[in-house]
Formats: C-alpha cells, sequence, structure tokens
C-alpha cells in the first residue's frame, strides 16, 4: 500500500494516567501487526543500563508515551541506514554522551528539561565535533 504525502507518518499517544511511577507496567503491553510501538517514560531504563545511565534518556518523557510508527516505513528507514537499525540510537548516545562530558550530568538535566545551557548551541551547530574523540570539547 502506497502511503498519500499529506498523511501523517506516525502518531504519538501521550498517556499521563498509565502507570506515571512504575516502568514494568508501562511496558506490560502486547500490540503486534501493521504498528511499532517506541515507548518513552519518565522512568525509563534500558536493562544493565542502570538509572543513571546516559542512554536511558534517548528514551525518557516527562510523561509515559507510546509513539505508533508504521512498520512500513520503519523498514523503509532501516533499509536507508545500511539496514541497521542501531545506528540513530547509536548516534542519540553519543550526543547524550558527548553534552555530558561537555556539561556534566546536570547540565543534561537541565538541557532536557529544556532549558539553556551556555555553550551548548555552538556544540550542536557543529563548533565541536561530535565524532573527533581526540579534539576536547572546550568549555565556556
Amino acid at each position: 500500500m502506497k502511503r498519500l504525502q499529506h498523511e501523517a507518518g506516525t502518531s504519538v499517544i501521550v498517556v499521563p494516567d498509565y502507570y506515571p511511577d512504575d516502568f514494568g507496567s508501562f511496558m506490560d503491553f502486547d500490540l503486534h501487526g501493521i504498528i511499532q510501538v517506541a515507548p518513552f517514560h519518565p522512568r525509563f531504563e534500558f536493562e544493565g543500563s542502570g538509572a543513571d545511565g546516559v542512554d536511558n534518556l534517548t528514551n525518557r518523557s516527562p510523561f509515559p508515551i507510546f509513539h505508533l510508527l508504521r512498520e512500513e516505513e520503519v523498514s523503509d528507514a532501516v533499509e536507508s541506514l545500511g539496514g541497521d537499525a542501531g545506528k540513530v540510537w547509536s548516534r542519540d548516545v553519543q550526543l547524550l554522551s558527548k553534552l555530558e562530558e561537555f556539561s556534566g550530568k546536570h547540565g543534561v538535566e537541565k538541557i532536557m528539561r529544556g532549558e539553556a545551557v551556555e555553550g551548548v548551541d555552538a556544540l550542536l551547530w557543529g563548533k565541536f565535533s561530535l565524532r573527533s574523540k581526540s579534539r576536547p570539547i572546550a568549555k565556556h
């Protein structure tokens, strides 16, 4: 089935009263078919990461959220990445790690709340390389 250009490809459902304090119960759902569900939660935690792992921030949100994606579009996106779905997550974790290196855990928490942190704009807009491990990020 060919999707029309004007049709929305994804949907987000915010469910603030659906287990906001219990990530395990939040994840206990079963949806299959043409939809892929990407969960976001205030207490999202990857197995083995620990509660303070910066990688958890890739799926944290102020409210419990289910992001619904069309399977066909997810497959197309993964194919455009050479079949490696982990590239997007890896890039996001790399950015969060650089932000943590640049501004500390407290700074990342501020950024995730939408608060300004001095120097982050330069980091995000390419003044400092996110790929270079040999070039330190200068703090302002």
